[in-house]
This record gives structure tokens, C-alpha cells and sequence, in this order.
């Protein structure tokens, strides 16, 4: 059980790290990358917690950034969590989310949706506020009954609450922060992107890796994504996107773990060791025979 791509209470997750390293524990789950949406606050609690649990714990985060018309999520692992560069980046996105956030409480609340921006940052201990906050301010408040119901009526594109980000690093800008922070850089969930544009974004900014395992991909999208791996020479990831322990009705729930095989996750490991400024690791998981 591998899972590169796993979310906290420092960004838009449920569980604090140490929660999430020790339900990713007790489900099985050996290697665990904290991939928290622009900031990796979370990163020193986890690891402790994965020391007490005897979980690989592997630093992460996963950068939003803008790639033409699509809203593009870049996945960085093993990267530096202390790289000057990243913390001053991410420092400066937690302020423009702050001033979003601050915008989306004047909209909502015009509309009769009363709400404030005290009220959203409650729901988060970490320094990177997002819709979902928004959405489990609403969920606490009474107003909806779960993070999606508030997507859909509320704070979803086209919705009378949704504000547009005010400024989003490029695909390119993002790979290469994360690239200097010594970090693997894959893109995530590409489903959600228009379909005929990966390529060329993944070859521009030179992406190293693909999401291919993930809850949101079926057969043919792995297919489909494996194929793109083997003809770009890409490695390959794969991750739960976990947000949420099971809440029912929340496209945001899912269970920890992947499908990742061991052989592309020892891949992964391989080329992170031989690059400068990255996460040193020696792999604990036992070797099996199994590979794909």
C-alpha cells in the first residue's frame, strides 16, 4: 500500500498530519506522501508521527497553478520542505487565499448566505484557506449538509459565491519551484484537464511524472495515462487524494491507499536520490515480486 497523494488539516483534509499518518497506519498503508495544497506546515507533526507508527512518511505538496484555460494541481515529492524558495513561495499564496476567501465571506453573505471570514478560518489549523474551508464553514453554520451540496449551490464555477483565484503560478513557473526544492514533479488527476493539451503542458514544463493511480481515474483513464508514461518517458505516481474519512455524499471522501505498483514507487525513489536538493530515502518497504 503506497499513497503519494494525501491531504491534511493543514490545508483542506479532516485529519491533523499526526491523525492522518496513523489512519494511513492502521489501514495498511507503508508509504505515505503529505501532499497538502500549497504549503508544508504539516510536514514536522507527520513525521513524527510517522517515526512513532513506522510509516515511510515522504514530503510533499501539491501546487495550484494555471495552465491556459485549465486549473492545473502539480504534484511535488521528496522535495526540501525547508527550501527558502518554496516557504516564501507558498507564504505569499496563503495571502492571496486569505484575500479570496475574505472576497468569497462579502459575496455569500450579500446573497443572504451570511458568513464571515472568522468563521472559515476556524475550520482550518494550517495556513492555506480554500473553498473547501467555505464549504465546512457552511456544513458547521447549518446551511448545507456536507462540502458538496456547498459546491454545488454555492461555491462551484458559475455559483453566485465563487470568486476566481487572483493569481496562480504557471505549470511551468510551478515545475520549476518544485524542481529546485529537489522535488519529483508529477501532474495530478489529469482527468479534470482539457484532454488534447497534457502532452504539451507535461513536455513545456518539463513534468517528470503522471498521476496515472487515482480515485477519480477508471480503467481508461489509467490505460490512457500509461500509454502517454511509456510514449513521454514519464514516471508514474498514484495516490488517494485523501480529503475526508468516508463522509457520505462528499466527492471529497475516499479511503487511504493506492494501487501503486512497488516497482514504479522504487523507480520514483531512484531518480529522487539521484537529484541534488532532494529527500533522501532508503526505501523500508519489503521487496516483493509483483511489479507494473
Amino acid at each position: 500500500m503506497i499513497d503519494l497523494h494525501s491531504h491534511s488539516t493543514e490545508s483542506d483534509g479532516a485529519l491533523s498530519p499526526t491523525e492522518l499518518v496513523r489512519a494511513a497506519a492502521a489501514d495498511g498503508v507503508k508509504v505515505l506522501a503529505l501532499t497538502d495544497h500549497d504549503t508544508v506546515s504539516g510536514w514536522a507533526e507527520a513525521r513524527k508521527a510517522a517515526s512513532e507508527c513506522g510509516i515511510e512518511l515522504i514530503p510533499g505538496v501539491e501546487v495550484s497553478c494555471s495552465g491556459g484555460d485549465d486549473s492545473v494541481h502539480l504534484l511535488g515529492l521528496f522535495i526540501d520542505p525547508g527550501n527558502p524558495a518554496l516557504t516564501d513561495c507558498f507564504a505569499e499564496v496563503a495571502e492571496r487565499r486569505r484575500g479570496r476567501i475574505q472576497d468569497t465571506c462579502e459575496r455569500l453573505t450579500a446573497i443572504g448566505v451570511p458568513l464571515t471570514f472568522e468563521e472559515v478560518a476556524a475550520q482550518s489549523t494550517g495556513p492555506s484557506l480554500g473553498r473547501p474551508h467555505v464549504a465546512d464553514a457552511l456544513v458547521h453554520k447549518g446551511t448545507v449538509s456536507n462540502r458538496q451540496e456547498a459546491f454545488d449551490r454555492y461555491l462551484g464555477s458559475n455559483r453566485p459565491g465563487y470568486v476566481s483565484y487572483p493569481w496562480k503560478m504557471t505549470v511551468t513557473e510551478a515545475a520549476r519551484l518544485l524542481h529546485q526544492a529537489g522535488g519529483i514533479t508529477s501532474l495530478a488527476h489529469a482527468r479534470f484537464l482539457t484532454q488534447d493539451r497534457v502532452p504539451g503542458m507535461i513536455e513545456e514544463a518539463g513534468i517528470m511524472a503522471i498521476e496515472v493511480y487515482h480515485p477519480a481515474h477508471g480503467r481508461e483513464h489509467r490505460d490512457r495515462y500509461l500509454r502517454l508514461a511509456e510514449k513521454m518517458g514519464l514516471m508514474v505516481t498514484g495516490g488517494s487524494d485523501f480529503h475526508l474519512p468516508g463522509a457520505a455524499g462528499d466527492s471529497q471522501s475516499s479511503a487511504l491507499g493506492s494501487r501503486l505498483p512497488e516497482a514504479r514507487y522504487r523507480e520514483l525513489v531512484a531518480a529522487a536520490n539521484g537529484r541534488a536538493g532532494s529527500f533522501s530515502v532508503t526505501s523500508t518497504v519489503p521487496s516483493s515480486t509483483r511489479a507494473g
